[in-house]
């Protein structure tokens, strides 16, 4: 009896045991077949995403394992997009260009400064092109194919850039390579525009060159006349001669240093910070009395037609100075026993003087040029009557100094006009 209870107990068990075994086999099944949808809607999902299992799912410690991955992938992926927008803006909005190139020359990066610089067309399309069979310019691929060839890490050049209607682009290229673990990746380009500072450049050395033109001829002149009083000194007619010239050629030498002095005090910005408003009828006046003597000496006449009530925001003092330039300039090169006309026009938007003289004209080519420092048409005539080549140049620059503008308006043979205007201000007028 004992015995056939054991051996029932036992089937018993053995039949729960495989009832339970197929449960769990079901369970596990289906648990699996769970996670496996979920996983396959996590890779399909496009939007943000995560395992949703029952609680009692053998694999829900697997899920938020998963889960944890997941947002940690998303916030290095969120943080690398970030990264690369940012970096995307920055040089999309630097004022140089960079280019990068891999061993075949394929274009990696490019900025849209670069592409249009070089005329490449949208930095974006660009990509993955042969940069060779883009550029135009052989000495920027001569520049490439040294780095490249000759394993030099660093090289520089200058390209200049046409521009219609516009003063060609200089730009300066810095070529290096890019090397990744002793492993050359490609070139990298940087690119600056230096149009403005080389033409500084040849501005200022223009400028050295011109004043040291300037100066130099009168210094000649007052050594050889110092030479020759040295040479005969008991002689009192030579020496008083030749004294005088060296006193005229002194003077031209203080005046050129005194209006490259008023040049650079003009410049600064200290003398923007005192504009008065200021009738302009009492200034010209003072002008063309400053002016008197040397206008009798020519038999010229001045005549000033400006209404009382005009008015300007402006600095006199500088002001001032940048009529007389203007009238002496025109006694200066007018014909004898003519007429020289200051005319002052009020308009909505400016204030319009007028130097008007009847004198030889200045010639189309010329005129482009006239404001610039030094510059002469006739350069025998100037020095002859003592002029300096800055004045005009002086004058363009109380111009700017006031937001105006500076001009002439030339017929050869007819005479010529002078003008400057500044911007109105309200209750110019009274």
């Amino acid at each position: 009896m004992n015995q056939a209870l054991s051996v029932g107990f036992v089937l018993a068990l053995l039949f729960l045991l495989n009832r339970y075994r197929r449960h769990l086999q079901k369970s596990v099944k289906e648990a699996q077949e769970e996670l496996l949808y979920e996983i396959e809607k996590l890779r399909t999902d496009d939007g943000e995403r995560k395992l949703r299992l029952s609680l009692n799912s053998p694999f829900k410690p697997v899920s938020e394992l998963i889960n944890h991955l997941g947002a940690v992938r998303e916030r290095q992926t969120r943080q690398l997009t970030e990264q690369h927008h940012h970096q995307q803006v920055l040089l999309n909005n630097m004022s140089e260009g960079i280019l990068a190139l891999d061993n075949d020359q394929r274009i990696t990066g490019i900025n849209p400064t670069a592409a249009r610089w070089l005329e490449l067309g949208n930095s974006v399309r660009v990509q993955g092109e042969v940069f060779y069979t883009l550029c135009r310019h052989p000495a920027l691929l001569q520049m490439i194919e040294e780095l490249t060839s000759s394993r030099v890490s660093f090289k520089e050049t200058y390209l200049r850039l046409e521009r219609r209607e516009m003063e060609d682009r200089v730009v300066k290229v810095k070529g290096s390579l890019l090397i990744d673990h002793d492993q050359t990746m490609g070139v990298l380009l940087l690119l600056q525009d230096v149009t403005t500072l080389q033409r500084l450049e040849t501005l200022r050395q223009d400028f050295v060159a011109n004043v040291s033109h300037e100066l130099r001829t009168p210094l000649t002149a007052i050594k050889g006349y110092a030479e020759l009083i040295a040479d005969e000194p008991d002689d009192s007619e030579t020496v008083a001669s030749f004294t005088g010239k060296i006193l005229n050629q002194s003077t031209r030498m203080v005046n050129i240093i005194d209006d490259l002095l008023s040049l650079t005090r003009i410049e600064s910005s200290e003398a923007k910070t005192s504009l008065q408003i200021t009738e302009l009828r009492p200034l010209l006046e003072q002008v063309i009395q400053l002016c008197e003597e040397q206008a009798e000496a020519r038999n010229l006449k001045i005549a000033l037609f400006c209404d009382e009530n005009i008015r300007g925001e402006l600095h006199p003092a500088l002001f001032e100075q940048a009529l007389y330039n203007l009238v002496h300039n025109a006694i200066k090169y007018t014909h004898p026993a003519t007429e020289i006309q200051l005319k002052v026009f009020s308009r909505p938007n400016e204030i319009r003087i007028e130097v008007i003289d009847h004198g030889p004209g200045i010639p189309p080519a010329d005129l482009s040029r006239i404001f610039e420092r030094f510059y002469r048409v006739d350069k025998a005539r100037s020095r002859a009557v003592g002029g300096t080549g800055l004045g005009l140049s002086i004058v363009k620059h109380i111009a700017i100094l006031h937001q105006g503008k500076v001009g002439v308006d030339s017929t050869p043979g007819k005479g010529t006009t002078f003008w400057l205007s500044l911007p109105a201000i309200a209750g110019a007028t009274v």
